[in-house]
C-alpha cells in the first residue's frame, strides 16, 4: 500500500512535471513567436524612420521651392506695377499733349481768322471770307473729334 502510494505519487508527480514541462514548452514558444514579432515591428518601425525622414526631406525641399516661387511672384508683380506706373505716365503725357495741341490749334485758327477780319478791306470779297470761315469751323470740329479720339 505504500508503495502503490508511492507510485501513484510519482506517477501524478511525473503527469505534474510533464505538464508542466509542456507548460513551458509552450511558453518558451510563444515568446520565440513574440520576439519575432517585436523584431519584426523593428523592422518596420526603421523603415517607418526611414521613410519619414525622407518625407520631411521633402517638404522641407518643397518649402524652400515654394519661398523661391513666391520671391519670384513677388519680383514680377513689382514689375507689372513698374510697367503699368509707365504706362499710366505716357498716357497722361499723351492727353496732356493732345490738350496742349487743342489749345495751340484753337488760338492759332482764332488769330487766323482775325488776320483774315482785318484783310477784308484788302480783299473786299464777303463771300470769301464766309467761305473761309466755314473751312475754319470745319477744321476747328475735326480737330477736336480727332483730339477726342485720345
Amino acid at each position: 500500500m505504500l508503495a502503490d502510494q508511492a507510485e501513484r505519487a510519482a506517477k501524478d508527480q511525473q503527469a505534474l512535471l510533464e505538464h508542466k514541462d509542456s507548460d513551458l514548452r509552450s511558453m518558451e514558444e510563444h515568446i520565440r513567436l513574440l520576439e519575432e514579432q517585436v523584431s519584426s515591428l523593428k523592422r518596420v518601425s526603421d523603415t517607418d524612420r526611414d521613410e519619414l525622414s525622407k518625407l520631411r526631406a521633402t517638404v522641407a525641399e518643397l518649402d524652400r521651392e515654394k519661398d523661391e516661387l513666391q520671391i519670384a511672384v513677388d519680383e514680377k508683380t513689382e514689375q507689372e506695377a513698374s510697367r503699368m506706373d509707365a504706362v499710366t505716365a505716357r498716357v497722361s503725357a499723351v492727353v496732356h499733349y493732345s490738350v496742349a495741341c487743342r489749345v495751340f490749334i484753337t488760338v492759332f485758327l482764332v488769330k487766323l481768322f482775325v488776320i483774315t477780319v482785318y484783310a477784308l478791306p484788302v480783299f473786299r470779297k464777303v463771300s470769301f471770307l464766309y467761305s473761309y470761315w466755314n473751312v475754319f469751323m470745319l477744321i476747328n470740329v475735326s480737330i477736336y473729334v480727332v483730339c477726342e479720339d485720345f
